[in-house]
Order: C-alpha cells, then sequence, then structure tokens
C-alpha cells in the first residue's frame, strides 16, 4: 500500500479503521465511491461513535464489517442508535393514543375498526 497513486484519505481510513482486512477490496471500493469532502468529514463522525458501538465491540470485534462492505454499503450514512431505557420508554403507549371512543376502545386497530363499524352503521 505505498503506492503513491493512493488517496491519502484512504490511508487515513484505513488507520481509523477497526478491521484492516481485504484492503485491495477496499482500495478499491473507495476508488468506486468517490468520496466527496462532505462525506470524508461524515466518515470521520460516523466512524467517531461506530468504533464504540456494541455490535463493534461485541466477541471482539467479530461483526465490525470489512472495509470494503462499509465503504460499498455507505455505511458512514447509518444513524447513530439511540439508548433504549429500562422501561422502554421509546415506544408510544397506546392507551395514551387521542380515540373518539375511549374508554370502550384502547389501541388504534380496534379505533380503526370500530370507525368503521360506526360508518357501516350510519
Amino acid at each position: 500500500m505505498d503506492d503513491p497513486t493512493i488517496d491519502a484519505r484512504f490511508l487515513e481510513f484505513m488507520t481509523y479503521y477497526p478491521r484492516r482486512e481485504a484492503k485491495r477490496d477496499a482500495l478499491k471500493a473507495w476508488g468506486q465511491a468517490k468520496i466527496t469532502d462532505d462525506e470524508w468529514v461524515a466518515i470521520l463522525a460516523a466512524l467517531d461513535w461506530q468504533v464504540r458501538s456494541e455490535q463493534w465491540q461485541r466477541d471482539g470485534g467479530a461483526f465490525v464489517p470489512y472495509p470494503a462492505t462499509y465503504i460499498r454499503g455507505r455505511r458512514w450514512e447509518d444513524e447513530q442508535p439511540r439508548p433504549v431505557s429500562a422501561g422502554r420508554r421509546d415506544i408510544p403507549n397506546v392507551n395514551v393514543w387521542a380515540c373518539p371512543h375511549q374508554p370502550r376502545h384502547c389501541s388504534q386497530w380496534a379505533c380503526a375498526r370500530q370507525s368503521q363499524l360506526d360508518e357501516a352503521a350510519s
């Protein structure tokens, strides 16, 4: 990898990337991707949280994608996972949903079904 035609950013990418396998394929993917300045900034920002993610840390890094897979899949565009609270508060409570038939029905599906029955009856 001492070829002077290799993009300096690719070499820098490979120093940050935790999996250093199949470098030739990664270089080919890098050339095909034509990484812009904005994408380069996004790659660095994404790698900052991805290398610390639970998925990439699990089993000694066994789930870190090959660098070419990362590049071809544009994995820097992945969204950073939000922490899930113990009570799973990120999932909306269907009982909180505003239903015109409350308290008869406590879910959106039941309300939709009741609306259909109400329309058929009128």
